[in-house]
């Protein structure tokens, strides 16, 4: 719908609360929380929208040159068609709208909790499942890095059910004959379960369920190696609301979050060094007392090194085990290849600055392969 210059001029202009702005060193986009949809524009545009929200555009613009002010009003009128800005000739429309909080709220003391499983801890994937569920945590993964049986899975599974446990996610091996394994019927039943990874797979195939809120994805790509995460791309963003909030308060990744790897250490992460005791002789409740397990909840985008300037900082996952400088705890995440000072995507594994990290964490072996799971 296009409206007269004169028109667009008179009018008081709000930015959705679903949108937001974020300004990186290169560029400014503004993030559609709704439709997950990023635009970029001038840095001009941003001051006004971040700085004049709710103000008349006809004085907004008053001291621009009249080429200026009508690129200016042309981006407005875009943004209106977009359905990003609000427009309206009452000024008491403008404010009667409320500002939505950016404060990220959430019940839980743990949020997220991983239990990595492999040939030798498989015998007390059980037990693991439960400390969880006393903890009350309710998003659980469950990582097997060896072949488990359907009927071994289901005993597993059963557990969690009558619990606090919102959310499942699974990782499998691809096995021979897989194929004539029925994922889909522990699916149906299991409604907590919310992505099932085969990962390894000889092929790429996607299955959905409960109107696709629920998937079972086999992946070529290997899981199989823990120092296969922290892979950081486009494909990776989160752009929810929630997500932004969580990103400018604390660490999107290892916020509120507990595992325990396949040899039973309690950790913030199973790629991470650091361990707070294991399983078999301390409990995840005395491991969360324990001095250190929260620093790295507080580390947000804001505070890391090259981050802070990036305008994807708050929709990016962020990754504390494999660093750039691994003795800098506010150091880039090594797995990412962008480079907000010059707005272009590099090959991370390559890069002659990241070789030195690479070989402190033995990952010479492992190929750029940074495909997202779709």
């Amino acid at each position: 719908m296009r409206i007269e210059k004169n028109k667009i001029e008179s009018n008081y202009f709000f930015l959705y609360p679903s949108f937001r702005l974020v300004k990186g060193y290169k560029r400014s986009i503004i993030i559609d929380t709704e439709y997950a949809k990023l635009n970029e524009i001038p840095f001009e545009l941003f001051d006004i929208l971040n700085n004049f929200n709710k103000s008349k555009m006809s004085t907004v613009i008053e001291g621009y040159e009249e080429d200026d002010k009508i690129i200016l009003l042309q981006y407005f009128e875009q943004l209106h068609n977009e359905g990003i800005l609000y427009l309206t000739e009452d000024e008491a429309d403008i404010k009667n709208i409320k500002k939505t909080s950016d404060k990220w709220e959430i019940p839980h003391n743990i949020l997220n909790g991983i239990i990595d499983i492999d040939i030798h801890s498989k015998s007390e994937v059980i037990d693991r499942l439960n400390s969880l569920v006393v903890l009350k945590v309710p998003n659980v993964e469950l990582r097997f890095f060896c072949d488990i049986g359907i009927e071994e899975l289901e005993l597993c599974l059963n557990q969690s059910l009558k619990t606090n446990i919102n959310s499942i996610t699974i990782y499998l091996p691809y096995i021979k004959n897989s194929d004539k394994v029925d994922y889909s019927k522990i699916m149906k039943k299991h409604l907590r379960i919310v992505d099932i990874f085969v990962y390894s797979s000889p092929y790429e195939k996607k299955l959905e369920f409960h109107g696709g809120l629920s998937r079972i994805l086999y992946l070529k790509k290997d899981l199989g190696d823990i120092r296969n995460c922290g892979n950081v791309n486009q494909g990776y963003f989160v752009s929810t609301m929630e997500f932004i909030r969580e990103s400018q308060s604390c660490n999107t990744c290892l916020n509120r979050k507990i595992s325990v790897d396949v040899n039973g250490e309690i950790k913030n992460c199973p790629s991470m060094q650091k361990s707070y005791g294991n399983i078999k002789n301390t409990t995840l409740k005395e491991a969360l007392t324990k001095e250190g397990f929260k620093d790295l909840w507080h580390i947000k985008k804001d505070d890391v090194e090259v981050c802070k300037d990036c305008e994807y900082r708050y929709i990016c996952p962020d990754c504390r085990a494999y660093l750039e400088s691994p003795d800098n705890s506010y150091s880039k995440p090594l797995k990412c290849g962008y480079d907000p000072y010059k707005g272009i995507w590099e090959d991370w594994s390559t890069h002659p600055l990241k070789q030195k990290a690479i070989k402190h964490y033995k990952m010479n072996d492992i190929a750029t392969n940074n495909i997202p799971i779709d």
